[in-house]
């Protein structure tokens, strides 16, 4: 979805997203605010319930803020959220298309270590992932 920056409309685009494929466990997100609020929207949504696995979702932010490191704490030390990383550098629209790059070569197995980047790239991610 277009243009959803900020943690609220993050928070409503996890409710839209789950309503209409409630199998979704990744989400990508330009911005850490649109990660924070999925987050808080399936921690709120299914954190109580019973068979819920936090290891089993996955948000990642495309920049750098306090609250996105605070959050990526959370979900490597008890699971209070599942803000997992961000990729970020000084450039708003390259730290976007980083995140898609990398998190997309890692999920299909695609990746080449170490990886190329034309411009510094920064992580920082709760399972030890570095650039």
């Amino acid at each position: 979805q277009d243009t959803v920056m900020t943690v609220d409309a993050g928070y409503t685009f996890a409710s839209e997203a789950l309503t209409y494929d409630p199998d979704i466990r990744l989400f990508m997100c330009f911005t850490n605010g649109c990660a924070i609020g999925i987050s808080n929207y399936v921690i709120s949504e299914y954190g109580d319930a019973g068979e819920f696995d936090v290891t089993q979702w996955a948000a990642f932010g495309g920049d750098r803020s306090d609250a996105a490191l605070e959050m990526i704490d959370q979900a490597k030390e008890n699971g209070d959220s599942i803000v997992r990383g961000i990729i970020y550098n000084g450039d708003p629209e390259e730290s976007g298309r980083g995140v898609f790059t990398v998190s997309y070569a890692l999920l299909t197995g695609e990746h080449e270590e170490p990886y190329y980047f034309l411009d510094p790239e920064h992580t920082y991610n709760s399972f030890g992932f570095e650039l």
